[in-house]
């Protein structure tokens, strides 16, 4: 059986194609790429919206590094957060109030009189979801320095976030700024 793959950028997004050959010559797999080119064909619509989202992010993080209390205001109601399950925060955040609490439960963590810093070095936009790269430097509230790097993924609902996912190097931020407080992780009961 022979086996290849094919890599393409088709409408801004890279598919990669992996296909099988039979011993009869059969292909298995190479149809799947009509379904991914669209010959240049862009929706309006979905273009509209990600920028939408974009801007309702680019709005979040700015509000985020100012401490704007209205920080809410771009949640929806019944917005969810999902902290990976090995931090001590870990768990599906339910309600705006519960994600609130959240955020700010991470404030004394870190050093106040050191800025934290968020560098975005990579975003992507959907109608319905933002997926953004990042790394967030600090110093922690004992004085060591902090440096990770994130994936957050948002989901957007009628022009606010529904819902984050977070994903980050938990044992990293479990050891620089979790431990240190005694906030223990979940995983290192007994």
């Amino acid at each position: 059986m022979a086996v290849g793959a094919l890599a393409r950028r088709s409408v801004g997004i890279w598919a990669v194609l992996v296909w099988a050959k039979s011993p009869t010559g059969e292909n298995f797999g190479a149809g799947c790429m009509r379904h991914v080119e669209r010959k240049g064909y862009r929706n309006p619509m979905d273009e509209a919206l990600s920028e939408r989202n974009r801007a309702l992010l680019d709005r979040y993080f700015e509000m985020m590094s100012t401490g704007d209390p209205e920080i809410g205001s771009l949640l929806a109601d019944d917005a969810r957060w999902l902290a990976p399950q090995s931090s001590p925060v870990g768990r599906v955040h339910e309600g705006k109030a519960a994600v609130l609490e959240l955020m700010g439960s991470g404030v004394g963590l870190y050093d106040p009189d050191v800025p934290m810093q968020i560098e975005r070095t990579a975003t992507a936009a959907t109608e319905d979801h933002v997926f953004i790269e990042m790394t967030i430097t600090g110093r922690s509230q004992q004085g060591e320095p902090y440096k990770n790097h994130y994936v957050m993924v948002f989901q957007v609902r009628d022009g606010l976030i529904s819902e984050v996912h977070e994903h980050l190097d938990t044992l990293y931020a479990q050891r620089v700024l979790f431990d240190p407080v005694g906030w223990a992780s979940p995983l290192d009961a007994s």
